[in-house]
């Protein structure tokens, strides 16, 4: 949260990608938007990463 503060201080619009825990109500206290991320805790699977990597471009794409 640190490093999420100082972004804000220094005014830089701060969006996190998180996996929804529990604790995604603290942390959009400190952010301007929180997006939930497809994150498998299942074990090390390629293909499940791959969707991973797919949802964090999906979001970069429409972010930009």
């Amino acid at each position: 949260m640190p490093l999420i503060r100082r972004l804000n201080q220094d005014g830089y619009k701060v969006c996190v990608l998180t996996q929804f825990d529990g604790y995604e109500s603290l942390v959009a206290k400190e952010v301007d938007q929180i997006k939930p991320l497809f994150i498998s805790s299942k074990g090390i699977n390629p293909f499940v990463d791959l969707l991973t990597i797919f949802d964090f471009v999906k979001y970069f794409i429409r972010l930009k």
